[in-house]
């Protein structure tokens, strides 16, 4: 049985989000999935049916009508009352033939601060068989507690969009130092105040891997070093920076202090 993390974050573009949690679903429910094939030709095949399944537990799925699944999308944001279903289930022990309940939340950044304060406390020390599933297209708007205890699936990796390209102007020697290009760009590509807190997350990501590549790497050159310390750096830079992450417009002004404060390569 595939062996589940008590609660995931869903990062990414609704739809796609949305698609990856439903495959997750399908994954723990659909009896194809979980059939034992006998050589790896049948298990390549077993992988293609597994999205487009309409077996009765995969139209549930799809139908968000599944016995062993909550799934709550609000019209505008949470509430504590609208989590009340969930606190009123984790009250339970799961039945001794059921060995995990989900639920999940779309739109996990539009938790307001005391249904997320409420979640969070179950998200601490989540009930045995209980798996918690948030999304959002919005990381930075999310409770940091609650990221913190979560692990963080993100769809949307560095190179997937077109905003990514405007990134050239901060990594390390090849970045773009014309600060008049940079600000052409920055007016043309008017990011919004969660599309900017997300490219940084993703930033932070990218800079998170070359400190992980480092350590894995053998030998080390000089070289290798210089940019690990400012790989350092950066990290600490950004981390710095989204402390307080753009709002009410102040997007632009964001970016312009990024350029101009963000680490030079020693």
């Amino acid at each position: 049985m595939k062996t589940l993390i008590p609660t995931q974050l869903f990062v990414g573009p609704h739809d796609e989000a949305v698609a990856a949690v439903e495959y997750l679903l399908q994954e723990c429910f659909c009896k194809h999935a979980n059939k034992e094939q006998e050589d790896s030709q049948e298990k390549t095949q077993e992988k293609k049916i597994k999205r487009d399944c309409f077996c009765v537990e995969c139209r549930r799925i799809k139908q968000r009508q599944h016995p062993f699944l909550v799934w709550l999308c609000p019209e505008r944001d949470y509430k504590v009352d609208d989590l009340s279903i969930i606190f009123e289930k984790v009250r339970f022990a799961l039945d001794s033939d059921q060995q995990k309940f989900f639920f999940v939340l779309e739109k996990a950044h539009v938790l307001n601060k005391a249904a997320a304060n409420k979640l969070l406390k179950i998200l601490e020390e989540p009930p045995t068989g209980y798996c918690f599933v948030l999304i959002t297209s919005n990381e930075g708007a999310m409770l940091e507690t609650i990221r913190s205890r979560s692990h963080v699936v993100r769809l949307s990796q560095l190179e997937s969009s077109s905003f990514h390209a405007f990134l050239r102007f901060f990594y390390g020697r090849a970045k773009h130092n014309d600060p008049i290009l940079f600000d052409k760009e920055l007016r043309q590509l008017h990011f919004s105040d969660s599309q900017s807190t997300q490219l940084a997350y993703d930033m932070l990501t990218y800079f998170s891997q070359k400190i992980i590549a480092f350590n894995t790497n053998e030998p080390k050159s000089d070289n290798d070093i210089a940019m690990y310390r400012y790989y350092q750096d950066v990290i600490i830079f950004l981390k710095q920076s989204l402390r307080k992450p753009p709002q009410s417009g102040s997007s632009e002004l964001f970016w312009k202090n990024m350029f101009l404060r963000f680490p030079e390569v020693s």
